[in-house]
């Protein structure tokens, strides 16, 4: 499942982490991922299914 940016927001914001941490993890740069989840960019389908992998441990709200 990927998640909408406001889902991986929610859960980046509740579970306090660090966007280094999950771009890291994700294979993309911080830069890439802050300006997607500020809606200043999209994701390509391979980079949306890489963040969503490394959220999908935590619930959505």
């Amino acid at each position: 499942m990927t998640l909408t940016r406001t889902q991986a927001t929610q859960i980046i914001e509740r579970e306090g982490m660090k966007h280094r941490a999950i771009a890291q993890r994700a294979g993309i740069h911080r830069v890439t991922l802050s300006r997607w989840l500020n809606g200043h960019a999209e994701l390509k389908q391979e980079n949306l299914q890489a963040v969503s992998s490394v959220l999908a441990r935590y619930e959505i709200n």
